[in-house]
């Protein structure tokens, strides 16, 4: 059993009490229309995002390469896809500079790039 549910509303085997939970939970902290588009922007308009089917991450994009999904994304904190604050932004982007050129399926470089 498959438990996520693609962001462009296409189903997955997510009970639908547990996916609005989830979901209600997450849009209070990030937005999932932005991280989408930004994921669209990096690895192309095939790319599928996902609701995090663990308990504290958002997301889980899944690597082509190795068919194993990368989670990222705290769930209980607040990203610049939600909160569009340039100084949070830039002082994350300072202090996390060092993931900007990891390996583009890792959760560090995923985070850096689409949720910041």
């Amino acid at each position: 059993m498959n438990n996520f549910k693609y962001l462009d509303g296409s189903y997955g085997q997510f009970n639908d009490e547990e996916y609005e939970g989830k979901y209600y939970t997450l849009t209070g902290f990030s937005n999932p229309e932005k991280a989408l588009m930004r994921a669209n922007q990096i690895f192309g308009d095939d790319v599928k995002l996902y609701i995090s089917n663990r308990k504290n991450k958002n997301y889980m994009l899944l690597n082509p390469e190795t068919n194993k999904y990368i989670h990222f994304g705290y769930l209980f904190n607040e990203d610049n896809t939600y909160n569009d604050d340039f100084k949070k932004l830039y002082t994350f982007k300072k202090r996390n500079q060092r993931f900007k050129d990891r390996e583009p399926y890792s959760s560090a470089y995923l985070s850096y790039h689409i949720l910041w």
